[in-house]
């Protein structure tokens, strides 16, 4: 099975939400004119600048309900372009505040959605991640029928949970998507540690960042997206890495005949022991 993608990775926040959903389409479209996706998908908080680098009550008002002007905005990229779109937002639900994906399907109608199950509250140097005063934790991991690929979901600070990933794989993921918003100082780790969740779990993964300097929320110390994403192979090989230039796009052609054949290779699954890792899911250390 051939699932066909196009990632844009996105750059620092436009300077308001008309002008960031119109370049949002614009690049979403250049994208799908370029490579004929059958899935196109954009980095984490697509719609808004990357506002937990602080604790101010006033992002707030910045989130949305689905149905909302970002859902809008990919859903004419998807009736437009003729391919499933994935993209990120700060959600409200009811009461609750959380950081959402939406899959849009070619219809142009939600086919999915998925809320960050692992939320980060840090603050070491450069690195200012204080998600926790915004966004609630969403309860479930997702996978979706594309084109007859089942596809996993990540985002950003939940790819650093390997067991994430093994309940994707587990549950029939083939390829795992990763969008995100990551700067500061894990940019050299990045790209590494996606090659090994790929190789220990035989899954294609397709990671889409953010690159550049975003200015919006703290000028002196700003939000510095290193890029680098990229497509790995199950075998843990990079197959597609980008710089931090913002705005640029790639595709690439995902054969998932490939899965079975890499877990053969080491046998990780095979070789597992669930009668030993109980413990996993009970103890908790802060």
């Amino acid at each position: 099975m051939i699932l066909k993608i196009a990632c844009v990775q996105l750059g620092p926040y436009a300077g308001s939400l008309e002008v960031q959903l119109d370049a949002i389409e614009t690049l979403g479209m250049q994208a799908v004119e370029r490579h004929s996706p059958d899935l196109l998908i954009f980095p984490e908080l697509i719609s808004t600048p990357y506002f937990p680098l602080e604790k101010d009550n006033k992002w707030f008002a910045l989130a949305e309900s689905i149905p909302g002007p970002t859902t809008e905005c990919l859903s004419k990229l998807a009736v437009r372009g003729g391919c499933e779109v994935v993209g990120t937002l700060f959600h409200k639900d009811d009461e609750k505040y959380l950081n959402t994906a939406v899959l849009m399907g070619t219809d142009g109608a939600v086919k999915g959605q998925y809320s960050k199950t692992h939320i980060p509250n840090i603050n070491y140097g450069k690195t200012r991640g204080f998600e926790r005063f915004y966004f609630s934790a969403g309860n479930n991991f997702a996978i979706w029928d594309i084109k007859g690929v089942r596809v996993g979901i990540l985002i950003c600070y939940d790819r650093s949970f390997p067991e994430a990933w093994r309940a994707l794989t587990l549950n029939g993921a083939s390829v795992v998507i990763v969008p995100a918003s990551s700067s500061g100082f894990r940019s050299a780790m990045f790209v590494q540690e996606l090659q090994i969740r790929a190789i220990e779990n035989g899954v294609w993964v397709v990671a889409v960042n953010k690159g550049g300097d975003e200015l919006t929320v703290d000028k002196v110390s700003p939000a510095d997206f290193y890029g680098s994403s990229c497509v790995i192979t199950p075998e843990g090989e990079i197959a597609v890495q980008k710089d931090r230039e913002p705005g640029v796009d790639f595709g690439w052609e995902i054969d998932t005949s490939v899965v079975e054949l890499a877990r053969a290779k080491l046998g990780y699954m095979k070789a597992r022991r669930p009668d030993l890792y109980g413990d996993i899911a009970k103890k908790q250390r802060e």
